[in-house]
């Protein structure tokens, strides 16, 4: 028999041999781990936000019975568990685990809100970085750039407010889009994002922005050219003195190409 022959009689054999110890120990693995009991819950939430912790996660599951204390592996769903977190309007993703000691692993990954809206009847809900709506939270406040006014859209779940297939037909929607571009836009601009103080909607459908410092108002009127429109506003407010030289404006208005137009206050 030729050498190379028996070189790959060699390889198949020990490849053959391989895989029958993987299946036997992965037989052996999941055989004991039927068996395993389940006795506590180890949750991993990952965010800088608190809209649920571990006590909430514990009693959802709890309520509906996916998990009781002393349950056995086999006995545990563990995409039922997944799917019923991720009915949590605050949740992004869900991924869980069961170790060899009976621990359930349960790792969250909660949405991020970027704007909050009071839309024109007074009702909230949030932006999320996705651009997906989210309700509020009556146990937990997160500090983000808040937008309202003349805002048409109501709440509705999981909605995005992103347009499907270039479809800018919608007005409601592409209202919520332009804020949504918007408060991305001031949250990565580290100038706008310590002057801005919120965004407003007037009954004409102009965007401003009410600073945190002043009394006057920002006209952006649109969000086109927004690069632009930060850059005029940086150098005009780093032309005039502070305090005094921004007191004497009522109104900046920065939706002209290249110019800032200013209304000064009356008897300054």
């Amino acid at each position: 028999m030729k050498k190379s022959v028996k070189i790959k009689i060699l390889h198949i054999l020990s490849w053959t041999m391989l895989a029958a110890f993987l299946a036997v120990t992965m037989g052996f693995v999941k055989g004991n781990r039927d068996n395993v009991t389940c006795t506590s819950i180890l949750v991993n939430i990952s965010s800088e936000n608190q809209f649920i912790d571990e006590t909430e996660v514990k009693t959802i599951l709890e309520k509906d019975g996916l998990f009781i204390p002393g349950i056995l592996y086999d006995s545990l769903h563990l995409n039922e568990i997944e799917n019923t977190l991720l009915k949590h309007n605050q949740v992004k993703s869900v991924e869980t685990f069961v170790t060899l000691d009976g621990r359930l692993i349960i790792s969250i990954t909660q949405r991020k809100p970027i704007l909050r809206i009071f839309n024109e009847a007074g009702n909230s809900y949030y932006i999320d970085e996705d651009g997906r709506l989210m309700f509020t939270s009556p146990s937990y406040t997160p500090r983000v750039l808040v937008a309202n006014g003349n805002i048409m859209e109501s709440y509705k779940p999981y909605y995005s407010c992103i347009p499907e297939s270039n479809d800018f037909s919608d007005i409601k929607k592409m209202q919520l889009y332009e804020l949504y571009l918007l408060a991305e836009k001031i949250e990565k601009d580290s100038f706008m994002y310590a002057l801005t103080d919120q965004i407003h909607v007037t009954q004409r459908g102009e965007i401003e922005i009410i600073p945190k410092i002043s009394d006057w108002n920002i006209i952006l009127g649109d969000i086109s050219d927004l690069d632009n429109k930060f850059a005029n506003l940086r150098t005009f407010l780093n032309y005039i003195p502070y305090p005094d030289g921004w007191e004497k404006y009522n109104t900046i208005k920065l939706q002209f190409k290249n110019q800032i137009v200013c209304t000064k206050k009356v008897n300054i």
